[in-house]
């Protein structure tokens, strides 16, 4: 779940710099932002710290996804987004939106 709060916010980035939501573009920063997310946290956790990492990714969670909410509230079109974000659409999945997503 943690990883796919950093999709969301290379996804929304995607948008506000112009990408059709289902772009290979899109999918490609979402890619590298949860590749980024991923880094930081492998990284936290070699170092030995006073505070749980448990907690480190509570508040990274918080405030990543306000954060993507508040980005995606600048675009135009962004109540929609948000929406398909939220909501999802696995019932209208179709084929080749699947062999993208397994290409990557």
């Amino acid at each position: 779940m943690l990883v796919g709060i950093y999709a969301y916010l290379g996804r929304t980035r995607a948008f506000l710099a112009g990408y059709e939501l289902d772009s290979v573009e899109a999918y490609l920063i979402s890619l590298a932002a949860a590749f980024i997310g991923v880094a930081v946290f492998s990284l936290t956790r070699l170092r030995q710290q006073q505070i749980i990492q448990e907690a480190v990714i509570g508040i990274t969670y918080a405030v990543a996804a306000a954060a993507g909410v508040l980005a995606i509230d600048q675009a135009p079109h962004g109540a929609e987004h948000l929406r398909d974000l939220l909501v999802g659409s696995i019932l209208w999945v179709t084929w080749p939106q699947v062999l993208k997503i397994a290409g990557l």
